[in-house]
């Protein structure tokens, strides 16, 4: 089963490249690296793929994301999360991983913090969700 898309791929990123600019994130290809455009690019792609299936929407300044599996309980189940610019709150999770942490878990304290869930919750989306939430992340960490 082929799954509709909603919306042109190049006006997804259109849309995320907007969003970007508010964020104050470089989106200029032509002055960056050939690896870091690279890069860019397919962060682009991956985070405009959902856009153009109906699973994420930009909404008020923030990256709306349509989980694949809800989680919470009863009436407080969730079935999206909110990625918006991180806060310092962020950065300071990251840095309690510690210097023992191989950079994992401080990404993913970060990527929790975030979008405002719990890192147990975090641990438990999707891979296909998490990779959405750390890729973006990923744009503030360069």
């Amino acid at each position: 089963m082929t799954k509709k898309q909603v919306m042109p791929i190049e006006q997804a990123e259109a849309e995320l490249i907007e969003l970007f600019e508010e964020m104050e994130i470089d989106t200029d290809v032509e002055s960056m690296l050939p690896d870091n455009a690279e890069g860019f690019s397919n962060t682009l792609r991956n985070l405009a793929m959902p856009i153009t299936k109906g699973r994420a929407i930009i909404s008020d300044g923030e990256y709306v994301l349509t989980l694949r599996k809800p989680f919470g309980e009863g009436e407080n189940k969730e079935t999206t999360i909110t990625i918006s610019e991180p806060s310092g709150a962020a950065w300071d999770a990251m840095k309690t991983a510690g210097r023992k942490d191989n950079g994992m878990k401080g990404t993913m304290l970060f990527c929790a913090t975030m979008v405002g869930i719990p890192y147990i919750q975090l641990t438990k989306l999707p891979a296909s969700d998490f990779k959405i939430v750390k890729e973006f992340a990923l744009l503030f960490m360069v």
